[in-house]
């Protein structure tokens, strides 16, 4: 069954590189991107995606902040991973805080970091 993968990252380039390493990755995927948290989570509520790849830094919000956007109703299929280029001790508290979490992931993503997160 194909898998849909949404990112979110207010950084242009990492969404278009993402978007060809995952059309690359020869996965049954398909992928859209957002440039803003509020672009992205109107059309998560649209549409239905099995992964969210997370960026950690917006200008305005944190990623845990965009976390607490998301109506509960996503919170039930959807699968979030965490990105940032810079892991901490805080990216790692979301784990245990939200059960849909379920990845970290340092930048830049590799085809072996999706296979590994999409099974």
């Amino acid at each position: 069954m194909r898998k849909s993968i949404a990112i979110i990252d207010d950084d242009l380039i990492t969404c278009r590189l993402m978007e060809a390493i995952i059309k690359k990755s020869g996965l049954d995927v398909s992928v859209k991107s957002f440039n803003t948290p509020k672009e992205g989570i109107n059309q998560l509520e649209k549409e239905e995606f099995d992964y969210l790849f997370l960026d950690q830094n917006f200008r305005d919000l944190s990623g845990a902040e965009v976390l607490k956007l998301l109506p509960e109703s996503l919170k039930n299929h959807l699968k979030v991973v965490v990105m940032s280029s810079n892991l901490t001790t805080e990216n790692k508290q979301l784990l245990d805080e939200y059960d849909f979490v379920v990845g970290l992931m340092n930048k830049p993503l590799t085809i072996q970091k999706l296979e590994h997160i999409i099974k």
